[in-house]
């Protein structure tokens, strides 16, 4: 007996989250973002998609470009997951998430050859894997347009760095 009401409400609960996840399922996002990285303390640019595969899970991946600041600019593409959790809040959505990350820096030198006018890019590049961590809110301003906000940290080794952005985004 002790083991049949455990059971029923295992059972009882996938049902639910089986039937939520169905009017959730498919959702998609299309957006771009704007916002500030620390590494160089200049600003970051992008477009992000998203896929939801249920109530509590999406995915979204992004690329991004790193504006130029202090000779470095960058290219970074992300796949992250967001797990969207909390009481139901309405037209907001809360989430933490975790994923993937690619980082391409590049980092230019300027110089002058002696007796020329120009200034010639000599530019190295350096490209490594990372992970992210960190959360979001989302405010669904119409059933087509959501604002959002997001905050995180990317995990890659000699170009750790912290991200904040707000993005504008349409779902269809």
């Amino acid at each position: 007996m002790k083991a049949i009401i455990p059971a029923a409400l295992l059972l009882l609960a996938s049902e639910s989250f089986t039937m939520k996840a169905d009017e959730y399922r498919g959702q998609k996002t299309m957006g771009v973002f704007l916002g500030y990285i620390d590494h160089n303390r200049s600003a970051i640019t992008g477009i992000e998609y998203t896929y939801r595969f249920s109530r509590r899970f999406r995915i979204a991946p992004d690329a991004s470009y790193v504006v130029q600041r202090n000779y470095q600019d960058a290219l970074i593409l992300n796949i992250n997951g967001q797990f969207l959790h909390g009481p139901e809040l309405g037209q907001w959505e809360i989430f933490p998430y975790t994923g993937i990350n690619y980082t391409s820096w590049t980092m230019h030198e300027m110089c002058t050859p002696p007796g020329l006018s120009g200034t010639p890019d000599i530019s190295s590049r350096v490209s490594r894997l990372g992970l992210n961590l960190g959360g979001g809110g989302n405010l669904n301003i119409t059933d087509q347009l959501q604002l959002g906000l997001r905050a995180g940290y990317s995990f890659v080794k000699d170009y750790s760095t912290f991200t904040m952005v707000a993005k504008i985004a349409y779902r269809f």
